[in-house]
C-alpha cells in the first residue's frame, strides 16, 4: 500500500481511496501505475513503452488513454494536486 497525498492505494486490489470516497483502478491503468510506482515515478518514455506497453501489446495511445484513467481516478477522490 502507497499513501498518496491524502489517499491510500493498494497495489494489490487497484482501489484508490480517501476518507470518503473510494475508486478502482481499470487493469492497464493499475499495470501503469504499478509500473510508476515501482520505478519511484521517474520512467522515461522509452522504458514506460518497453515495460508497461511492451509486456500488454499497448501502444502510445493506450499509455496516454492509462494515464488519463488514473488522473480520473486520482480526480474522484478529491484529489487534484500534483502528485
Amino acid at each position: 500500500k502507497y499513501k498518496i497525498a491524502d489517499a491510500t492505494f493498494d497495489t494489490q486490489t487497484g482501489v484508490l481511496k480517501t476518507d470518503g470516497h473510494e475508486v478502482k483502478l481499470q487493469a492497464k491503468a493499475l499495470a501503469l501505475f504499478n509500473c510508476l510506482l515501482n520505478n519511484d515515478g521517474a520512467i522515461s518514455h522509452q522504458q514506460l513503452i518497453d515495460e508497461f506497453a511492451g509486456n500488454q501489446n499497448i501502444g502510445k495511445r493506450g499509455i496516454i488513454n492509462a494515464v488519463a484513467k488514473i488522473r480520473k481516478a486520482f480526480k474522484s477522490v478529491d484529489i487534484d494536486e500534483d502528485i
